[in-house]
């Protein structure tokens, strides 16, 4: 598909399909913005590249691009997110339990992922 780590795409298709855990019914969500990152394993601590889809209600993490998934290797509703540091090229979102950390190839695409999922907890936590 040509798309780097860090390239970022304002979502054609609205809708992203996936189970939030194998159990779970189907959810449909309305993205609002979706590329490729670099993310910190929570566990092991190794950076690996996936695809993130930010929804109206979580942000979700995925092997492989695409709108129909299966269980993303992680996922959380936004109105978890107890806050949100930009560095650089990074972001880090506090959870409750854990840190999520991610890395885009340019400062721009990490703003603008930054403001986006701001907006999005603000709006959750109304």
């Amino acid at each position: 598909n040509g798309l780097r780590g860090g390239d970022t795409l304002v979502a054609k298709e609205r809708l992203l399909s996936y189970r939030p855990t194998w159990y779970a019914a189907r959810s449909d969500e309305e993205v609002l913005l979706e590329g490729l990152l670099r993310k910190r394993s929570r566990h092991l601590q190794a950076w690996r590249l996936r695809w993130a889809a930010l929804t109206t209600q979580s942000l979700c993490f995925f092997e492989e691009p695409g709108h129909i998934q299966g269980v993303p290797t992680e996922h959380f509703k936004l109105s978890e997110v107890l806050g949100v540091a930009l560095k650089d090229d990074g972001l880090l979102i506090r959870l409750p339990c854990w840190q999520c950390s991610l890395q885009f190839d340019e400062v721009a695409v990490a703003e603008n992922w930054a403001e986006c999922l701001l907006d999005c907890v603000d709006r959750c936590s109304r």
